[in-house]
């Protein structure tokens, strides 16, 4: 076994631990060449450098994070509303208050579908999915912040 294979191991067994520069002079004080341990260091680091897990690297999945979260974050609530307003001219002298239940349905809706769309595309096309979850949180979650706010400020005074 040579001493780039031994410094290799001794780095290996101890980098979750110890410094690099600890490191590094511990293998100086048992005897290693700097050239060595520099080996060591650059096959260790390249071998357990983390992969990213997920980058939008190209323009079409660029394109497809921000079309899903686009329709998800724009499209769908103006759908809702339209669908609210036709539900409540039609039936406003049968019910009053017809149009409050198509939100909420609507809502309903928005989310499960979102929560089931990106759960479906999660393996198959990442860019997509996670466009339709983040599109699909922020679609819920603006109104409640919103209407957090409101709240706050009504009640303050």
């Amino acid at each position: 076994m040579s001493d780039f294979s031994e410094a290799k191991k001794f780095i290996e067994e101890n980098m979750e631990i110890y410094t690099r520069e600890a490191l590094t002079r511990e293998l100086l004080k048992r005897g290693y060449s700097e050239t060595d341990i520099e080996e060591a260091w650059k096959y260790v680091l390249a071998v357990k450098q983390p992969t990213p897990s997920f980058e939008l690297t190209t323009p079409i999945q660029k394109g497809k994070f921000w079309l899903a979260f686009l329709v998800y974050f724009l499209m769908i609530p103006l759908i809702i509303g339209i669908l609210a307003r036709i539900v409540r001219e039609q039936t406003y002298y049968i019910i009053p208050n017809n149009s409050f239940q198509v939100f909420l349905i609507g809502g309903i809706i928005t989310v499960l579908s979102g929560i089931i769309l990106s759960s479906v595309f999660w393996e198959s096309d990442k860019p997509l999915s996670r466009g339709i979850f983040f599109g699909c949180l922020f679609t819920t979650l603006t109104p409640l912040v919103s209407l957090g706010i409101i709240i706050g400020i009504c009640s303050a005074g």
